[in-house]
């Protein structure tokens, strides 16, 4: 099947972008010493980075029936606000705005947690966990433990009725 003039076009800019070391939307040659030129791709990779920055989804996010951002993706500050993602608890806020712009997140866990009250509320509310579950051997492991100790109860009589027999013997 034949190419259009379009479609020909197309491969022949990514083929010269391939081939010319250049980076896909970075300025290059006469444009690079533009400062205006500079200015907007400056602003524009900045409000890239403020929309990217600022949150992580918490949980898998689908949008329809595709899943659109796994735990720990970086979720675009649009679809936060157009899904309300935030109010559903999808999302954590890891910086704010001004960080963002600069590539910064929260630095410590007091931080983190001031930005997403539903997580601090959700850690305060955890119940303890029990020696029994933090046994590698799981929540029956006390039940494990009686049985054990049943088993030798029951064969350390034996055992001394049998040496007894020995030493008067």
């Amino acid at each position: 099947m034949a190419l259009s003039d379009a479609d020909q076009e197309l491969l022949e800019l990514q083929r010269s972008a391939l081939t010319s070391g250049a980076t896909p939307g970075v300025p290059v040659g006469d444009a690079a010493r533009d400062p205006e030129v500079i200015r907007t791709w400056e602003a524009r990779w900045s409000a890239q980075k403020e929309a990217y920055g600022q949150f992580v989804a918490a949980a898998p996010i689908h949008i329809g029936n595709c899943l659109a951002f796994d735990t720990g993706h970086a979720v675009p500050l649009e679809h936060v606000i157009r899904y309300d993602l935030e109010a559903l608890d999808l999302v954590y806020r890891v910086g704010t705005p001004e960080m963002a712009r600069l590539g910064k997140q929260f630095e410590s866990e007091r931080e983190f947690l001031a930005a997403n009250p539903s997580l601090a509320k959700a850690r305060a509310a955890a119940a303890p966990l029990s020696a029994a579950a933090l046994d590698p051997r799981g929540a029956g492991a006390a039940l494990d433990d009686e049985r054990q100790a049943a088993r030798a109860a029951k064969s350390a009589p034996a055992k001394t009725a049998v040496r007894n027999e020995k030493a008067e013997a």
